[in-house]
């Protein structure tokens, strides 16, 4: 038997990669199920939303009621329920098991709104009324207190189509992060899990705020906000606009998201809040990880990281491969403390302050990432090959990945405030740890070409033809911190010397002018994400090959570099940062007024300014040119877990990105509100 090197025989090719078309396959999901009543007649309601809280899952009640929501995948869930003329309803921790089908019946209050007094007193005809009539109150009269999960009376106010969730709203729901607070707000959704979309319309058209700041971006490639940076802990409530006006962003045209930031209490206040969860996909022992990818209490992780001082030497201490291991612990806690104090007659100070801390875990199994293609109108979809002939690649990968996180961070928060002023000052820190390990390997494309393919039958289908469809194996590795800092001072004013109206004066009868207000905000504000080294290997495997009777050329692991870029290797690890700053200030001044109805608008202007500063920097190490370009080991002995200990160079690329950049904004506006009937106001304005 002679053994040859496939060197000798066969030549590496090339593989380009390409976007691909994504298709989750989640494991075997369970069912929720439940009837939804009136409180006051403990009767089914119909035409009923239901829907699940981070998923895309909605249905409707039927006449009966009842409802059905199936294929959900194994975890604990929150139902939103709504429906007009209905509080909207929140159910949390809802258990789903695999293969179970759980029951959650949900009771949904009347929405009441508080009107004026109307008595009703029997008149008979043909005798004198009685001179009046008292209203009889009965002694043991207790009234029903409804507290809306939108704040209504703010909505009703606004000039622009608003929406506003609470603390309470965000507490009953079990949202951990802003994002996930985001989701309780009808016609608002996510984009990738961290940016807000307004009824359809993408980050472009959406400004992210912070306390009324527009909040710079660590993002590369927009600026755009990752909402899931802002824990429940530090948040007082959420404002969605979706309609413009001219006092907002003029980004802000699909919509506002602004969190507001907690404020001192009207009394003394301590919470100690911690909680330990479980994820059922977070396995213990299957959690895929990396060699030295645990993470530090404070999110720190030293194994993954660049060495511009070790270019053309080996990296023996950066992993490459990706193992399955224990998963860490879930959990997390808070803790707050504020007070206020009455220090002169009408004059009151206050402080608040917050930290919080959380550990998190998820992961999945058995996903897939296809890449897909169709020839025309009519012909069948099938794998995309890249390559030529008998020698391409495809992409039908079965995806395993897992990540944990460390989030910690706190605000504080200082005031005072008289009867006509109101002075603040605010701080946020966040510091949001990442570490990612994914795993993507492709046998499917083999089977699909040659079905029946079996890797040790030497003289099997397919066996011949080694280089078409071969099965290949990627991994990542990457490691990332992203902080966002910012220190807000700001100024409420009602002007009551310049009040135009005395007491003894008397309505012009068409407008009267109110006390004018006055606000304004400074704010330095930073975001900066750091990945201190995001790794990537890419190898394909050759089974024994047997190109004659005694002659095999033995089982390898070859080099799959990227076929765009002729300049790297197979291996590549990954350095950026991006920090961006916001130096803001904007001064608003309201002057409000009645109308010959004795409705009230307002004129307002005001002017705004920030400048922004931005500095990315990028590096790419890789080994390209390395001539050791096969691996010789099964399939289930991966290259990449013995790559750090061999003599593989690593370059640092002379092609990478860097930049600074500022952007200064200037703006001025002017608008009026003015009330024309009791449901109909014109709001115009120009900014």
């Amino acid at each position: 038997m002679v053994n040859l090197s496939r060197a000798a025989v066969t030549s590496v090719v090339m593989a380009c990669s390409v976007t691909s078309m994504a298709v989750a396959q989640a494991p075997a999901g369970g069912s929720i199920r439940g009837v939804v009543y009136d409180k006051e007649f403990n009767a089914p309601i119909s035409g009923a939303t239901v829907s699940v809280l981070g998923l895309k899952a909605k249905v409707t009640t039927r006449e009966n009621g009842s409802y059905i929501l199936p294929n959900i995948a194994p975890g604990a869930y929150t139902l939103v329920i709504t429906k007009d003329g209905y509080t909207r309803e929140v159910k949390a921790n809802v258990p789903v098991a695999a293969g179970q089908l759980v029951d959650a019946d949900v009771t949904m209050a009347g929405e009441f709104e508080d009107m004026e007094e109307f008595v009703v007193q029997d008149v008979d005809l043909g005798k004198e009324a009685p001179e009046r009539q008292d209203l009889v109150v009965p002694t043991n009269f207790e009234p029903y207190v409804i507290i809306p999960p939108i704040e209504f009376s703010l909505r009703l106010e606004a000039p622009q189509l608003l929406d506003t969730i609470g603390v309470e709203m965000i507490t009953r729901s079990g949202a951990g992060d802003a994002a996930a607070a985001l989701l309780l707000v009808p016609g608002a959704t996510l984009q990738d899990g961290k940016y807000a979309v307004i009824r359809g319309l993408p980050d472009r058209y959406v400004a992210t705020l912070l306390d009324g700041i527009r909040l710079p971006s660590a993002d590369p490639n927009k600026r755009a906000v990752k909402l899931d940076q802002f824990p429940s802990a530090v948040i007082q409530g959420i404002q969605v606009s979706k309609n413009f006006t001219p006092d907002q962003q003029g980004e802000a045209s699909g919509g506002a998201v602004n969190i507001s930031l907690k404020d001192f209490p009207d009394e003394f206040y301590f919470r100690v809040q911690t909680a330990v969860g479980f994820n059922s996909q977070v396995k213990d022992g299957e959690f895929l990880n990396y060699k030295g990818g645990d993470l530090g209490f404070w999110g720190s992780n030293d194994v993954l990281s660049t060495h511009p001082d070790q270019n053309g030497e080996s990296w023996p201490n950066n992993p490459t491969s990706t193992e399955e291991g224990a998963a860490p612990l879930i959990y997390k806690w808070s803790t707050a403390l504020g007070n206020s104090w009455e220090v002169d007659d009408g004059v009151k100070v206050g402080a608040f302050g917050n930290f919080f801390y959380e550990q998190d875990a998820s992961a999945y199994d058995h996903g897939q990432l296809n890449s897909l293609e169709q020839a025309g109108p009519g012909t069948a979809i099938v794998p995309e090959q890249y390559g030529v002939g008998d020698n391409f690649k495809t992409e039908l990968y079965d995806v395993t990945q897992g990540t944990s996180s460390i989030q910690w961070g706190g605000m504080g928060s200082f005031g005072i405030e008289t009867e006509e002023h109101k002075l603040g000052a605010k701080f946020l820190y966040t510091l949001l740890s990442e570490n990612q390990a994914i795993r993507l390997i492709d046998t499917r494309g083999k089977d699909y070409y040659f079905p029946g393919y079996n890797p040790d039958d030497l003289n099997g289908v397919g066996h011949d033809q080694p280089d078409a469809a071969p099965y290949n194996r990627l991994e990542t590795l990457d490691y990332s911190q992203l902080s966002t800092e910012s220190v807000i001072l700001s100024g409420q004013h009602k002007l009551s010397f310049l009040d135009p109206n005395s007491e003894d004066s008397e309505r012009s009868g068409v407008f009267d002018l109110l006390v004018p207000t006055v606000d304004w905000k400074l704010a330095l504000s930073k975001a900066r994400e750091d990945q201190p080294d995001q790794t990537q290997f890419a190898s394909y495997w050759i089974p024994d090959l047997q190109i004659a009777p005694g002659t095999i050329i033995p089982q390898q692991w070859v080099a799959y570099p990227p076929a765009q870029n002729a300049f790297v290797g197979w291996v590549q690890h990954i350095n950026y940062e991006n920090e961006e700053e916001s130096k803001q200030g904007s001064f608003n001044v309201k002057l409000p007024f009645t109308q010959w109805d004795d409705r009230e608008g307002y004129i307002k202007t005001g002017s705004f300014l920030d400048l922004v500063s931005r500095n990315y920097r990028q590096d790419t190490f890789s080994n390209g040119g390395d001539p050791n370009t096969t691996y010789s080991s099964a399939f289930n002995q991966p290259w990449s877990a013995v790559f750090p200990s061999q003599d593989h160079p690593i370059y640092q690329s002379q092609t990478d990105i860097s930049y600074d950049g500022t952007q200064d904004i200037w703006a001025a506006y002017a608008m009026i509100d003015m009330p024309v009937t009791e449901t109909f106001n014109v709001i115009t304005g120009l900014r």
